[in-house]
């Protein structure tokens, strides 16, 4: 009876592991199967963002319609290559960004299009003009005494998103998300010289590959009449008659921040 003891006691030691080592065993295979399943679940990135791609691929203008010095055209050849660079990085932004919600490209919205053709410049409306009086000073000379005063007027220019440029007008303008595109209009004739102005007022990072505001002038017809970065003043000689557009955009649309463009009719 001892050894029939014995032997059932071995054998229920022995059916213990053996079903211990069957948990195990299938525990392993479990957790291989889900990592495997989470594993090849495919990226929505490469798809979702393919359109993006391709509209933020046509912003960016064709190297031949960089033009000027030498100098000139080849660092426009090289923006518009950091442009296309930037469009093509979408894919790999949306799988930082955005890796699991399928149907969009990245969370926000990245492209912003204003077109604004008023009948008269806008941008003179809604200025903030604060005038401050200072209190009188009295001079006194041998012959009477004489009261100055003295006036100061402190213009804030608004910032907008495009317009209409008039002769002498200078704007302030906002770039406030990637890939944003900013359109001004002005009126010209053929033969006509402009200055054109476009300076950085804040926010773009000059240290990441140059960054900054950049604009590029379109004639009636469409043709590229000049593109240049901004913190710089271009003479214009307009080759035809009718509406240019001033296109101005981050040059590596991607970087936000602020700016003022300006349009000087020569004599």
């Amino acid at each position: 009876m001892r050894t029939d003891a014995r032997l059932s006691m071995a054998l229920a030691r022995m059916t213990e592991r053996k079903f211990l080592a069957a948990l195990a065993v299938a525990t392993v295979g479990l957790v291989l199967t889900l990592a495997s399943g989470v594993a090849a679940k495919p990226s929505h990135c490469r798809k979702d963002c393919k359109q993006d791609i391709k509209n933020c691929l046509g912003l960016v203008p064709p190297n031949k319609d960089c033009t000027g010095t030498k100098a000139e055209k080849k660092a426009c050849r090289k923006n518009y290559a950091t442009q296309r660079k930037t469009c093509r990085s979408l894919t790999k932004l949306c799988k930082q960004q955005n890796p699991s919600m399928s149907g969009t490209c990245l969370l926000s919205s990245t492209t912003t299009t204003s077109t604004t053709t008023p009948t008269t410049s806008p941008f003179l409306t809604n200025t903030t003009t604060t005038t401050s009086t200072h209190a009188p000073t009295t001079t006194t000379t041998t012959h009477a005494p004489t009261t100055t005063t003295s006036t100061t007027t402190t213009t804030t220019m608004p910032c907008v998103t495009g317009g209409a440029l008039g002769c002498g007008d200078l704007v302030c303008g906002t770039i406030g998300a990637a890939a944003q595109v900013d359109l001004f209009t002005f009126s010209g004739t053929m033969g006509a010289t402009v200055d054109l102005s476009l300076a950085n007022t804040g926010g773009f990072n000059p240290f990441r590959e140059g960054q900054t505001a950049f604009a590029t002038v379109f004639a009636p017809s469409g043709a590229t009449v000049v593109a240049f970065g901004a913190n710089a003043l271009k003479t214009l000689t307009l080759p035809e008659t009718g509406t240019y557009v001033v296109r101005v955009n981050a040059s590596d649309l991607v970087g936000t921040g602020t700016y003022n463009v300006g349009l000087t009719c020569l004599p």
